[in-house]
C-alpha cells in the first residue's frame, strides 16, 4: 500500500489532488482520510491511503500492513499563520464548534485572533514534535521543498515508494503508446488499465494542480479569503511579531530547532 501523511496548511489539498490524478491514471483505489486517530475501515481495499491530519497514532495502527509512504511538514510559524486566514475566511464550515471559533476570530483583533489560532495547534504542532522522522518506510519532506520544485520532489517520493512510473528507453514509449490507447478508447466508452505512468505525464498531472492554475494568480500575491491565500513559504515574518512571537517561542521554539527551520531562539 502507498500512503502520504500530511497536516493542516502543508499542501494538503494540493498533494492529495495530484495523487488522485496519479491514483485515476494507474487505476489505483484512493481513500483520504481527515479523522484524527483513524484509519477507514476499507483500509484492506485501498491501494493509495491519504491522511490529511497524521499523527504517530495511524502508523501504528498501520503496523501489519507492508506500506510505503512520504511525509510533508512545514514551519510551523507558518503553519499557524496561514490557519488563522483559512480558519477565519475560507475553511469549509464543518461542526458547530468550528462555525462559533469563525465567529471568535472575526470579533477579535488580528493579534488575539493569532492567540487563540495558537491554542487550536496544539495538538497539531505535538503530533509535529511526536513524529518519527527516521522511519525507513517514509520518505521525509516539507513543504518548503514540495511547493519550489514539485516535479522534481515528486519525482523523488513517487520513486521510493515504488509506483511504476516510466522515465526512458522502451518502457518510456510503451507507456505513452498504451496512455494514447488508454485515452481514445475511453470516449468510446472501453475501459483499460494503465499499469505504468509516463514521467511527462506525471509532470502534466502536477503542472495541472500548479499554484497559479488552482488559484487564479501567481505565487506571492495574496488573496486572504482564498483556500491558496498565497503559496511562498515565510509568510509568518509578516504577521508573527511581539508578544505573539514571544510566547511562540516560549512554546514552540524548541520544536523549530528540532525540526531544522531555526538553530536556536534568536530569531
Amino acid at each position: 500500500m502507498y500512503v502520504y501523511f500530511g497536516h493542516h496548511r502543508c499542501a494538503t489539498l494540493w498533494a492529495s489532488n495530484i495523487i488522485m490524478g496519479v491514483c485515476r491514471e494507474l487505476d489505483l483505489r484512493y481513500t483520504q482520510e481527515d479523522r484524527y486517530g483513524s484509519v477507514p475501515d476499507q483500509l484492506p481495499a485501498i491501494d493509495f491511503f491519504s491522511h490529511i491530519n497524521a499523527d504517530m497514532r495511524i502508523v501504528w495502527q498501520l503496523a501489519g500492513v507492508e506500506f510505503k509512504a512520504f511525509h510533508v511538514i512545514r514551519d510551523p510559524r507558518d503553519i499557524l499563520v496561514s490557519s488563522y486566514f483559512s480558519d477565519r475566511y475560507s475553511h469549509p464550515v464543518y461542526r458547530d464548534e468550528f462555525a462559533g471559533f469563525r465567529d471568535r476570530l472575526n470579533a477579535v483583533s488580528f493579534d488575539e485572533g493569532l492567540r487563540l489560532e495558537l491554542e487550536r495547534r496544539t495538538a497539531e504542532f505535538e503530533a509535529l514534535a511526536a513524529w518519527n522522522y527516521h522511519d525507513p518506510r517514509i520518505y521525509e519532506t516539507r513543504f518548503e521543498r514540495i511547493t519550489t520544485d514539485a516535479r522534481a520532489e515528486f519525482a523523488r517520493i513517487f520513486d521510493f515508494m515504488g509506483l511504476p512510473i516510466a522515465r526512458r528507453g522502451s518502457q518510456l514509449y510503451a507507456a505513452l503508446v498504451r496512455l494514447a490507447a488508454k485515452k481514445a478508447l475511453k470516449r468510446v466508452g472501453i475501459r483499460v488499465r494503465t499499469p505504468v505512468l509516463p514521467r511527462p505525464w506525471l509532470d502534466v498531472i502536477i503542472d495541472r494542480k500548479s499554484f497559479t492554475r488552482l488559484a487564479g494568480r501567481q505565487k506571492g500575491t495574496e488573496d486572504p479569503h482564498s483556500h491558496y491565500r498565497k503559496g511562498v513559504a515565510g509568510d509568518w515574518q509578516n504577521h508573527l511579531a511581539g508578544e505573539n512571537k514571544a510566547l511562540f517561542k516560549e512554546r514552540w521554539g524548541q520544536l523549530l530547532i528540532d525540526l531544522g527551520y531555526e538553530q536556536n531562539l534568536d530569531w
